[in-house]
């Protein structure tokens, strides 16, 4: 029960990050048009763009604390039900990889930012190859964490719901939205299967 509660937090958590990547997405349309408008006046452009900057910065950022802390539910949750099957190895696997990725994305930022001040185009070279390699270990660790990680929910809770989860988290890959759903149904299987053991 422990375990699906965290699952079932992370469901909630990753709803509500789509929700406000899909507010950033929103408030970058509408104050697209908003510029247009003000193209007459260059000082009414400048503010326009310095409100959205920071709209969309704040977004972002909130949305990505979100998606730490969702996370650390589902690796919490992958952990406990590692200890009753290790079907669940590779899902909790997939969750360290993740913020594996996430410390080397952080790393190679530093060393980008550190790189421009000191202008060395080596170290530029450098913190560009350790933030690639950080997307493709933390793209790793989410293909194991979401997609392989519903399914082994599937097969260890008999819920078919989940799978549907997965299904969409692959579609989610190149579609976000459809990871939305993901979580949704995500949240919808935990729900199930926890009423059972009620």
């Amino acid at each position: 029960m422990n375990a699906l509660r965290n699952i079932m937090t992370f469901s909630i958590l990753s709803m509500v990050g789509f929700l406000i990547d899909l507010a950033a997405f929103i408030i970058t349309i509408f104050s697209f048009g908003e510029i247009l408008s003000r193209i007459s006046s260059p000082s009414s452009i400048t503010t326009a763009l310095g409100a959205t900057f920071l709209a969309i910065i704040a977004t972002v950022i909130s949305s990505a604390i979100i998606l730490v802390v969702s996370f650390i539910f589902l690796r919490s949750g992958y952990k406990t039900l590692k200890g009753v099957s290790e079907r669940f190895s590779s899902p909790y696997t997939g969750t360290n990889l993740f913020f594996i990725g996430l410390i080397l994305t952080v790393v190679g930022a530093l060393l980008a930012l550190g790189s421009a001040l000191a202008v060395s185009p080596g170290l530029i070279i450098v913190s560009l190859v350790i933030i690639f390699a950080a997307i493709i270990i933390a793209f790793i660790g989410q293909i194991l964490g979401l997609i392989l990680g519903s399914f082994r929910l599937k097969d260890f809770f008999k819920e078919s719901t989940f799978s549907a989860a997965g299904i969409l988290y692959i579609v989610g890959i190149f579609f976000a939205i459809f990871s939305l759903v993901g979580s949704i149904l995500l949240y919808v299987g935990t729900k199930s299967v926890m009423k059972r053991f009620k």
